[in-house]
């Protein structure tokens, strides 16, 4: 492991939102403290070549607070993984919320599919299918719980605001982990159990995935959640090579704004009859991710413009919208096209009424 730090000289802000209803960015207490003390410090771990999700997060938090784009929710952290319960095997759970959790066995199975054998000192041996895409992080049981803090913090931020939309910002994506599997950096179904905490409080809810990659974690977990939608926009023939059925949409490589926009407004339209709509954002859509983008004629080709039309998609829409993040690779830009994304989202909002 090696340490990169970077400190920035952050006037002292006074964060708000150009919408007439509040915008909120919940994150981790500790993270929140420390990007708001202007220390972006972040850890690069050798097992994880290009995700750095805690980069991914500090960068956009930063980039948003420090243009004055929504008000920050520090989430203190859960003591455990129980939270993600009523959607994963709770093996699972306690597997990845153990200090003694490792990997013994690796083989391959199918093209995106591997077997798994765990090995916990206290539990034994446990066995789940994932993929090459996933590694036991130090301290990954801890960044787990902080992330279910943050997820559980948005749901109350959502039901006590219903008129204020919000930006969750857990450390690791959720989206490919599923009731009894982990893959693709996915740990925990973040995006599912978010929608399952509003829809148990009365909310009528859908999931809408928008990441290059298609979102088999939270279509594992639908099952579980009966009348919650849900709709994967994804690349077909990638990375998890899952079908979805009604649930997919799947674009060809080299897909650009125009078609993508006229799918994204499809699946919105048939959904008038929610009252929130939680989006799993992936960044690697961007016309430079340089994941998606590794092999020839693969990747997405929107410009961080066309994020910034899709804010205005949703900032029009008359459902509460609660963006958590996903994936997204091009560390560079990310932040960027995060800002004009969320500006472009607020502005629609102070415009629109809901």
């Amino acid at each position: 492991m090696r340490k990169v730090g970077k400190k920035t000289s952050l006037k002292k802000r006074s964060i708000k939102n150009k919408a007439l209803s509040p915008f909120y960015v919940v994150v981790n207490q500790n993270v929140l403290n420390s990007v708001l003390a202007g220390e972006l410090e972040y850890e690069v771990f050798e097992c994880d070549d290009m995700n750095h999700p805690n980069l991914r997060r500090n960068m956009n938090l930063n980039k948003l607070l420090s243009n004055n784009i929504g008000i920050a929710i520090g989430a203190p952290s859960e003591v455990d993984l129980e939270l993600a319960h009523d959607l994963t095997d709770p093996e699972l759970t306690i597997f990845l919320e153990s200090p003694n959790a490792f990997y013994i066995e690796k083989s391959k199975k199918k093209k995106f599919e591997w077997s798994i054998q765990c090995f916990d000192r206290k539990i034994g041996r446990v066995g789940y299918h994932t993929d090459e895409s996933v590694e036991m992080f130090p301290n990954l049981a801890k960044s787990l719980m902080e992330d279910m803090g943050v997820v559980r913090a948005a749901a109350k931020t959502a039901l006590r605001n219903p008129n204020s939309d919000l930006y969750a910002m857990p450390t690791h994506p959720g989206h490919h982990a599923g009731p009894n599997h982990i893959g693709g950096y996915c740990y925990l179904p973040n995006a599912a159990v978010l929608g399952k905490l509003l829809q148990d409080s009365g909310r009528k809810v859908a999931i809408l995935d928008i990441d290059y990659h298609g979102g088999n974690g939270t279509y594992d977990v639908m099952h579980k959640m009966p009348g919650v939608e849900f709709v994967s926009i994804h690349a077909k023939d990638d990375y998890p090579d899952v079908k979805m059925y009604k649930h997919g949409r799947e674009l060809p490589y080299g897909t650009t704004w125009k078609k993508y926009s006229k799918c994204l407004r499809r699946v919105l339209k048939k959904w008038k009859h929610t009252d929130i709509i939680v989006v799993s954002l992936g960044w690697d859509t961007l016309d430079t991710d340089p994941l998606t983008h590794d092999d020839v004629g693969g990747g997405f080709e929107l410009s961080q413009d066309d994020f910034a039309k899709m804010g205005t998609i949703f900032g029009s829409l008359p459902q509460q919208i609660l963006f958590i993040q996903e994936g997204g690779y091009d560390i560079d830009n990310i932040p960027d096209t995060c800002l004009k994304m969320m500006t472009a989202f607020t502005d629609a909002r102070a415009l629109s009424c809901r």
